[in-house]
């Protein structure tokens, strides 16, 4: 009976760390309609409408966006870690190669983060701190 308790209980960890995963991408896939009448369902305590309006928002297009988006922020957490790395090894052309296909990814970083000058000073405060710091451009 206890070995059945805890096989429950590891259950339902399991179904809420599924849906908090995907509700964690809820907020980008929802239309404003759906997104007030989410709240609306809250704010009533209505969990048959907030369970309708969420249903309503489980669609293959939007399944294709989380997915698409998990790829991406996998990709740039490896690719942070591969600058970690060139950082602590004072790696000038890896730290460049990969800040590159960082800014493919996220147009807004400024080239100014690839040159060789600002790449030194990190390499700099790591070495004295311990830490990596990256100054505000």
């Amino acid at each position: 009976m206890k070995n059945l308790a805890k096989m429950m209980a590891l259950f339902v960890i399991a179904i809420i760390g599924s849906v908090g995963v995907a509700l964690a991408f809820w907020p980008h896939l929802v239309n404003k309609e759906q997104k007030e009448a989410i709240q609306e369902a809250i704010k009533n305590n209505d969990f048959e409408a907030w369970k309708n309006a969420i249903v309503s928002s489980l669609t293959q297009e939007n399944f294709n966006r989380i997915v698409e988006r998990y790829k991406m922020k996998s990709e740039i957490k490896e690719l942070q870690n591969k600058i970690i790395q060139a950082i602590k090894e004072g790696n000038y052309n890896d730290y460049k190669e990969t800040m590159e296909k960082l800014i493919d990814l996220y147009k807004s970083i400024s080239k100014e983060y690839l040159t060789e000058e600002y790449f030194n000073y990190i390499v700099q405060r790591y070495n004295e701190t311990g830490k990596i710091v990256y100054p505000k451009m």
